[in-house]
C-alpha cells in the first residue's frame, strides 16, 4: 500500500473510537443526523438521480454497489432504494465495523461491506447499479482507477447503468497524479478530463451523460469534480 492509500487508512482508523470524528474524516457534519440527511441529499440529487429510473426501472428489487464506501452515509441511503447494497474500500477491518455499526445504528441490515481484496466475491453480472462519489479523485493512479472499471464491468448486469466522478484536471495533460512525497492528508490526488475518461470507458461502457455539479445544491459554486453516467450494453 502505498502513502496515499495508507493516509487514508491510517486517519480513518485513529477515529474509530468516536463515531462523529470518524464521519467528520470522509465528510464534514456537525452532528451524526446530519450526517445521515447529507447522504440523502447527495444520494438523490448527485447520484441515482431521475434519469436512471427510466434506464434501469424499479430499484426496489435490485442491487447496489459502491465503490468507496468510507464512513457509509451514502450506502445507508442507496440501502432504502435498493434490495441488497454492497461496499468496496480499503479501509482496515477496525474501519468496516465501524462503518457496519453506523449502517445498523441507522437501521440498515441489508449491505454487505468488502475490502477491495474480498472484491471478488461478488459475481459475475451480480450487480444492477453502482456509483462512486468524490472517491476516484483520491486513487494513486490512473491503473488503480482502470482496475475498478473493469471490476465494475465484470459484475455489473447487461442493461445495468451507474455514476462515478472523477476530479477535474485543468492542466493540458490527459490526467495528473499528485506525487505521493507531496501528498497530505485529504488532498486529491488524481486528476483527469472528460475526454480521457470517456475514451477509456467507451470501450467497456455507453455513455449516457457527462456533467459537473456544484458544491451544494444550494449554492452556485462549481465542485472540482465531473461525472460520467454510464450504461453496460445488453438488457432490455
Amino acid at each position: 500500500m502505498n502513502k496515499i492509500e495508507q493516509s487514508w487508512v491510517d486517519n480513518a482508523a485513529k477515529r474509530t473510537n468516536n463515531m462523529l470524528e470518524y464521519q467528520n474524516w470522509f465528510d464534514e457534519c456537525k452532528f451524526l443526523e446530519e450526517c445521515v440527511k447529507n447522504g440523502f441529499i447527495d444520494f438523490t440529487t448527485r447520484i441515482f438521480t431521475k434519469d436512471f429510473y427510466k434506464v434501469m426501472g424499479d430499484p426496489r428489487n435490485k442491487s447496489c454497489l459502491e465503490i468507496g464506501f468510507g464512513g457509509g452515509r451514502l450506502l445507508n441511503a442507496s440501502s432504502k432504494f435498493f434490495k441488497t447494497v454492497y461496499g468496496v474500500d480499503i479501509l482496515n477491518d477496525a474501519c468496516i465495523k465501524t462503518t457496519s455499526e453506523f449502517l445498523k445504528s441507522s437501521g440498515t441490515k441489508n449491505f454487505k461491506l468488502l475490502h477491495r481484496d474480498q472484491a471478488n466475491i461478488i459475481g459475475d453480472k451480480t450487480i444492477d447499479f453502482v456509483y462512486s462519489f468524490i472517491v476516484f479523485q483520491h486513487l494513486s493512479s490512473w491503473e488503480e482507477a482502470n482496475n475498478y472499471l473493469k471490476f465494475i464491468h465484470r459484475v455489473l448486469v447487461d442493461g445495468g447503468a451507474g455514476i462515478i466522478y472523477f476530479g477535474l484536471n485543468t492542466t493540458n495533460s490527459n490526467f495528473y497524479i499528485t506525487e505521493e512525497s507531496k501528498f497530505n492528508a485529504r488532498e486529491c490526488s488524481l486528476f483527469t478530463t472528460e475526454d480521457f475518461v470517456c475514451n477509456k470507458m467507451k470501450n467497456m461502457f455507453d455513455i449516457l451523460e457527462v456533467g459537473r455539479t456544484t458544491k451544494k445544491e444550494w449554492l452556485d459554486t462549481k465542485s472540482g469534480q465531473f461525472y460520467v453516467k454510464f450504461k453496460k450494453s445488453g438488457g432490455k
